[in-house]
């Protein structure tokens, strides 16, 4: 078995504490908070075999997952991509976007990508990279909303895109960002393929039908 990278394992942690922060605030409307969800397991299952006609399926764990009641009483499922930009090279500006758009045909409402980087980083660095990746998002009409910030410390981001916003909890960051995922929801969840998807996701995450 592949050994985590040092950026995979940085990102667990950093997922693992922002779930804490999350949990430990209790926001407004928050039902519940999950993280490192495999969804190559479970109900989901069939879907893989279905697309690969194999015994072997892909891995695709999501990172955080955030529901939120509306005021329907459907609830809102945000689903979170992590990638943590320990050093400048070996990772590209697009890390986590062939994830966050998978994600998109699993019935989630909305679908958010959060870059981080260390406290060192230069200002420079973090504009150029976060700028590069949110055009190719907005060329591309993509239904992704897209957070980058500087983790400081445990629980704590400094965000810098797409507006810059002093130090703030993560569970702050989450709420933010869930604010803006309801103007730019997932338009594969009006697909009857992907409404029953979410069915399985909902059971998944044990949310009530």
């Amino acid at each position: 078995m592949e050994k985590p990278s040092l950026e995979k394992k940085d990102e667990r942690k950093i997922v693992n504490e922002m779930a804490q922060s999350i949990i430990s605030s209790k926001p407004h409307g928050l039902k519940s908070v999950h993280k490192h969800v495999n969804l190559s397991r479970r109900g989901f299952v069939e879907v893989w075999q279905g697309w690969f006609h194999a015994k072997t399926i892909p891995q695709l764990e999501v990172d955080l997952i955030t529901v939120y009641e509306e005021q329907d009483l459907e609830p809102f499922i945000m689903a979170t991509e992590v990638k943590y930009f320990k050093q400048k090279r070996g990772r590209n500006f697009y890390e986590g976007l062939q994830q966050i758009l998978a994600f998109g045909l699993f019935g989630f409402d909305a679908l958010s990508l959060l870059h981080i980087f260390p406290r060192e980083s230069e200002d420079d660095y973090i504009q150029a990279s976060t700028k590069a990746t949110q055009e190719i998002i907005e060329r591309f009409r993509l239904p992704v909303t897209f957070i980058a910030g500087k983790y400081l410390r445990k629980g704590q981001i400094r965000c810098y895109f797409p507006v810059q916003l002093g130090e703030n909890s993560a569970d702050y960051v989450m709420s933010w960002t869930k604010n803006l995922c309801s103007e730019k929801r997932n338009p594969a969840v009006r697909d009857q393929e992907v409404v029953k998807r979410r069915k399985t996701l909902k059971v998944l995450l044990k949310i009530p039908a």
